[in-house]
């Protein structure tokens, strides 16, 4: 992703409407904050509900 965005955030929720919700309450409000790109996965990569935790 060149050239597009100067950030990118991977997010995790348990469903879309947490996520816009996520977006609206959380994202949106940050200052400077002018547009906001949503993509989503729509195959299953990782079909596990644990999140690797490194020390």
């Amino acid at each position: 992703m060149v050239g597009y965005c100067d950030f990118l955030l991977r997010v995790v929720a348990q469903d879309l409407k947490a996520y816009r919700a996520f977006q609206a309450k959380h994202l949106a409000q940050i200052r400077g904050v002018q547009n906001l790109k949503t993509e989503l996965q729509m195959l299953v990569v990782k079909n596990s509900s644990a999140l690797p935790v490194s020390s």
